[in-house]
């Protein structure tokens, strides 16, 4: 669920937030939670709904010209190109994003996804195919080493 989380919101201390309030939601309505067909896809809904209230009222971050060094090497630096997907993952808008995660990183059908996100499979399509087109052209300018090329 974090990781899910954390390819919605591009920051794992904000996406261990969104888990836990996610979760906490559900334990309030654990009753209604229990009568439900498909427990997953509703909490996938869950986090996902938890993730856009975070966005609507997160500081977001500008970019420097700078970057300050690092203390330490980035340990994630060993998954190779895993940084620049995250880095275009969290340039895609909140809706394509979510549509991506869950199509590709947790593996819904379309109607699962569309379920999730409260919207049509139509809907799920085409914001799956643009953000796949975003991705695709961020990505193809990037290079292992971070650089674009």
């Amino acid at each position: 669920m974090v990781r899910t989380a954390y390819l919605l919101t591009g920051d794992l201390t904000l996406a261990e937030d969104v888990v836990q309030t996610a979760l906490a939601s559900l334990l309030v309505s654990w009753r209604r939670v229990r009568s439900v067909a498909n427990v997953d896809a509703y909490v996938h809904s869950a986090i996902v709904n938890a993730g856009r209230r975070s966005w609507r009222r997160t500081w977001r971050e500008l970019p420097v010209a700078e970057l300050p060094e690092r203390a330490l090497p980035d340990p994630s630096s060993r998954y190779g190109e895993y940084d620049e997907v995250v880095a275009a993952l969290r340039a895609l808008p909140p809706r394509q994003r979510a549509a991506v995660v869950l199509r590709y990183y947790d593996d819904l059908s379309e109607a699962e996804t569309a379920r999730v996100l409260g919207c049509s499979v139509g809907t799920v399509k085409s914001q799956t195919a643009r953000g796949l087109d975003k991705l695709r052209v961020r990505l193809a300018g990037a290079t292992v080493d971070g650089r674009t090329g």
